[in-house]
């Protein structure tokens, strides 16, 4: 079966520049491993440098988390994905967390 590797930008600070507390990433991780036996978290923030299309407002130096997980593409698998970026676009209290996959082929 085809497999998908998955990946989550978290913030580490919402909009007003507050640390985001621990327990959103600690429920974030029990909502993972609940559905998929593991993933990894990256050990250092990225930098983000970005413009948002729609108001043209220019972010700069923004810290995210990686996550990221390999899992079957299957259609469970998908909509689980989707209906999480809705879970943590509100725990996050963010317009739109990035998650994208693409498709995993091994060598």
């Amino acid at each position: 079966m085809l497999q998908i590797k998955v990946e989550i930008l978290l913030p580490l600070y919402y909009i007003d520049n507050t640390r985001i507390e621990d327990k959103k990433y600690e429920e974030t991780h029990d909502q993972i491993k609940k559905q998929f036996e593991g993933f990894t978290m990256g050990d250092r923030p990225l930098l983000a440098y970005w413009r948002d299309p729609k108001t043209g407002i220019r972010y700069d130096n923004e810290k995210n988390a990686l996550y990221w997980l390999l899992c079957d593409k299957t259609q469970k698998n998908i909509n689980f994905i989707r209906k999480l970026r809705t879970a943590l676009n509100e725990r996050f209290k963010q317009k739109s967390i990035l998650i994208y996959y693409v498709n995993v082929y091994r060598f």
